[in-house]
């Protein structure tokens, strides 16, 4: 990567935090990385990752009162403006509010060009950071399986460096449980029961509590008969009631009547 640009020597002290570089010799070094200056500035500038939570606050508050108009309004403007110029923070807010409207309606048409510059996006950065994984796990109504299989084997590979960082490896592993979510509703069993094996061999640590549980419930519904698994997930279920999340036990308990009610 050095070769041309600088030594290996100095390469590694800029690594080591040891020498700053000229801006023109960084820009060099994502050129030969792949990876762009947009692509550079999101992944180092927490910034970006607030500026996308501030927006998920106020989507959130409009998908859960079901305002369609009002969250196509935001759609096509984000869309509109990437087209534009082509700014990556307004792809993922087009994509993201793509996804919201998909989730509540099913029929909703998708933007596959949108989908496909998505995809080149996180395809594209190497070492996904909160960023990055949240973006993916709000996005995965819209991305199709075989991508959300290939994401999802990478992120596998990245958990152990995650591992280093708690929140990291927290928002990692909900993302991933929840493609298997993604695979069940669009009826992809196959595409689910692999990545339930997959993301098993994982080191998921203890303290991971909803990750384990979501997985271990996803994991009952797809791989034993309808009665053993309401069985055991009865059991979760049970325990979630009396450590107090009745609401939380609730919408589980409805998501499997549903699951059972499509599915029979």
């Amino acid at each position: 990567m050095a070769d041309g640009i600088l030594s290996v020597s100095t390469l590694y002290k800029f690594e080591e935090n040891d020498v700053n570089l000229s801006f023109i010799k960084v820009v060099q070094l994502l050129e030969k990385m792949h990876v762009d200056l947009d692509d550079f500035v999101q992944i180092t500038d927490s910034n970006f990752n607030n500026e996308y939570q501030i927006f998920l606050n106020q989507m959130n508050a409009l998908y859960s009162q079901n305002k369609l108009v009002d969250l196509e309004d935001i759609f096509i403007s984000h869309l509109h403006q990437y087209q534009s110029n082509k700014d990556h923070f307004d792809l993922v807010c087009a994509a993201t509010t793509m996804a919201l409207l998909k989730n509540l309606n099913h029929n909703y048409p998708v933007n596959q060009a949108l989908v496909s510059d998505l995809t080149d996006y996180l395809l594209r950065v190497g070492d996904w950071q909160n960023f990055q994984i949240t973006v993916f796990g709000n996005c995965l109504t819209i991305i199709s399986s075989r991508v959300i299989d290939i994401m999802a084997k990478e992120l596998i590979t990245q958990h152990e460096e995650h591992r280093l960082n708690s929140k990291n490896s927290e928002y990692l592993l909900l993302a991933l449980v929840n493609t298997i979510d993604a695979m069940i509703d669009r009826k992809d069993f196959i595409y689910a029961k692999k990545l339930v094996h997959d993301i098993e061999s994982m080191d998921i640590p203890e303290i991971s509590l909803l990750a384990r549980f979501k997985l271990n419930f996803l994991k009952n519904l797809l791989l034993l008969d309808a009665e053993e698994a309401k069985k055991s997930n009865g059991a979760l279920l049970l325990s979630l009631d009396h450590l107090g999340s009745k609401q939380l036990a609730a919408a589980y308990q409805a998501y499997m009547n549903e699951f059972y009610s499509q599915n029979n």
